[in-house]
């Protein structure tokens, strides 16, 4: 089963998420993207094989407490998933390696062309992330 690899998202107008449900019938994981009704609930209840649905902290907001509390009732993990905001950070490889060595910021900002800010908060990224 192909699709109980992946996590199906549900957005778009009612009758494409609908149209989503129709042909996804065997997946498992479901991935909420905007605000949808009890009866689309239900449909997705009711017509796959959901085990896991997932969503934003803004969408189980606007959905009635009753309705997450059905969900969880039949078996279904409902996950709230806080999204990640603003742009990925890339590492430069070098840069990173430069600054593990004990090199000063100011100096690969000189050598290297980048400006000190960046470097800044790649230092600031690594020490949180551990990366």
């Amino acid at each position: 089963m192909a699709g109980q690899a992946k996590t199906v998202e549900l957005r778009g107008k009612n009758s494409q998420i609908l149209e989503t449900i129709k042909n996804s019938r065997d997946a498992v994981s479901f991935c909420i993207k905007r605000k949808v009704s009890n009866r689309i609930l239900y449909l997705l209840i009711s017509t796959t094989a959901a085990r896991k649905i997932c969503m934003s902290p803004a969408i189980a907001h606007t959905l009635p407490k009753n309705s997450i509390a059905a969900l969880r009732k039949t078996g279904i993990k409902v996950e709230i998933v806080i999204p990640k905001r603003g742009r990925r950070t890339k590492l430069n490889p070098k840069i990173k390696e430069m600054m593990r060595k004990g090199v000063g910021l100011k100096e690969i900002s000189a050598t290297e062309g980048v400006p000190l800010r960046s470097l800044y908060n790649y230092r600031k990224y690594v020490e949180k992330s551990g990366a």
